[in-house]
C-alpha cells in the first residue's frame, strides 16, 4: 500500500507525546468539522465512500490550490477501496488531468492502482472557500481506468462541507 505516515512516523501513535508529534497536520485535530463523500460508480454499480480524515489517509488540505481529497469504503482496517483526487479546490471549472497538478487514480480493495486510459478531468461545481461553511462540490465524469490488462469504467460524484482549518 501507499505510505502515508510523516518522516519519522511508523504506525499509530504508542504515547500521548507521539500523537502530539503529528498535531501539526490540520486534518488530525479532532476539533476541525469537515466532512465528506463520493458516490463512485465502477462499471455501473454505484457505491458511497466517505472522505478519509485520519492520519492514514492521503487527504492533504495544508494547501487547498493543491489539495489531495481521498475517499474511501467505510472501514477502518486493511487496505480498503479508494478514489485519490488531487487538483486546486478553490477553482471553479475543468481542471484537466496532467498527473501532477491534477490527478485521479481508484484504488483497488488491496491496493492495485487503476489510473485514467486516456484524457480525465474533475470538474469543480462548487470551490472550497475555507471557512465553517464551505462547501466544496464536484465530478468526474465517466472514465475507462486500466491496470495489469483489467478495465473499469469509473464516473463520480463528491461533497465535502465544512472547514479544513485548525479552530482558535
Amino acid at each position: 500500500g501507499i505510505s502515508t505516515a510523516p518522516p519519522g512516523v511508523s504506525g499509530p501513535p504508542s504515547s500521548p507525546a507521539q500523537a502530539g508529534a503529528t498535531s501539526h497536520f490540520p486534518f488530525l485535530d479532532p476539533k476541525i468539522p469537515a466532512s465528506g463523500e463520493a458516490k463512485i460508480t465502477l462499471d455501473g454499480r454505484t457505491e458511497t465512500f466517505k472522505l478519509g480524515t485520519s492520519f492514514w489517509t492521503d487527504t492533504r488540505m495544508k494547501d487547498p490550490t493543491q489539495a489531495i481529497l481521498e475517499f474511501r469504503v467505510p472501514q477502518d482496517a486493511g487496505n480498503p477501496a479508494r478514489v485519490r483526487l488531487k487538483f486546486d479546490t478553490t477553482r471553479l471549472g475543468v481542471q484537466a488531468m496532467d498527473g501532477a497538478a491534477v490527478d485521479v487514480v481508484y484504488i483497488a480493495d488491496g491496493g492495485q492502482l487503476f489510473p485514467p486510459q486516456g484524457p480525465c478531468e474533475i470538474q469543480v461545481h462548487s470551490a472550497y472557500s475555507g471557512g465553517e461553511g464551505s462547501l466544496l462540490k464536484g465530478e468526474v465524469p465517466q472514465v475507462p481506468i486500466h491496470s495489469a490488462g483489467i478495465n473499469h469504467t469509473l464516473a463520480l460524484t463528491f461533497e465535502v462541507r465544512g472547514s479544513f482549518q485548525k479552530r482558535p
